[in-house]
């Protein structure tokens, strides 16, 4: 399931997206504040106790949404405080030395507010060790000090951020799922074989680009697949799991 918050199209490369597993059964979660640049599902625990997940975004430009940005991030982290919760995302407060949990002397009104605000709301950040250059600018942040345990994976890509990968030490409810998949225990490999071995591959491959070749072989396999190999219906179990 994706939940997504779009900004407007003048705001590029901006936005927040978050995935979960259908089987988790994930219902949208909205806040009652008006930060721009949140998304937020709710999960079922198997203590009753629902968990909120979301995800959020801070811009380091106050002009993008114009000014009280920062207030409006504290108010979402004051009404999400009393609930159980895991709130990940970039917010752009490189002035925090979580070490020790204090903000450096460069750090602006801003950014003591918001580590007063996590105080004020008993929140733990679990992030401890730099995720852009030499700064924390993603924060994971919850409610519970031991919910969650944070790997920090290395660069993405071209991005000049790393990839941060995390366990929330909850449970949750998973409901039984349905899907069709390919049976190959019950293949006919003999007719498969038998109809691959009529196929001219020199004259299909030898005249395209290497990419082409690799995707017109692919395409091959797979109606191979199809025509000989027969699809069955699987199930989840119906269990519970941690996060």
């Amino acid at each position: 399931m994706m939940f997504r918050c779009d900004t407007p199209s003048t705001c590029r490369g901006s936005g927040v997206l978050l995935y979960v597993r259908s089987e988790l059964q994930a219902i949208q979660f909205t806040p009652v504040s008006t930060f721009p640049e949140q998304v937020w599902s709710k999960l079922r625990s198997t203590n009753a106790k629902d968990i909120l997940i979301g995800v959020c975004y801070g811009t380091p430009t106050p002009s993008v949404f114009g000014p009280g940005i920062d207030n409006m991030l504290r108010e979402l982290v004051q009404e999400i405080g009393s609930k159980h919760n895991v709130l990940m995302g970039d917010f752009n407060y490189p002035d925090i030395d979580w070490s020790v949990h204090s903000c450096l002397p460069t750090a602006s009104k801003d950014t003591q507010l918001f580590l007063d605000c996590l105080d004020d709301n008993f929140l733990s950040q679990h992030v401890t060790v730099p995720t852009r250059k030499d700064s924390i600018l993603d924060l994971i942040i919850s409610d519970e000090p031991e919910t969650v345990d944070v790997r920090n994976l290395g660069s993405f890509a071209n991005s000049d951020h790393d990839i941060l990968s995390f366990d929330i030490n909850t449970s949750v409810m998973e409901s039984s799922v349905r899907r069709r998949v390919l049976d190959y225990a019950k293949g006919d490999y003999i007719n498969m074989r038998n109809d691959l071995q009529t196929v001219d591959w020199k004259s299909i491959l030898e005249p395209l680009p290497v990419v082409e070749c690799w995707k017109t072989f692919r395409e091959i396999i797979d109606s191979m697949e199809t025509k000989y190999i027969p699809i069955k219906s699987v199930s989840s179990s119906s269990i519970k799991k941690p996060v």
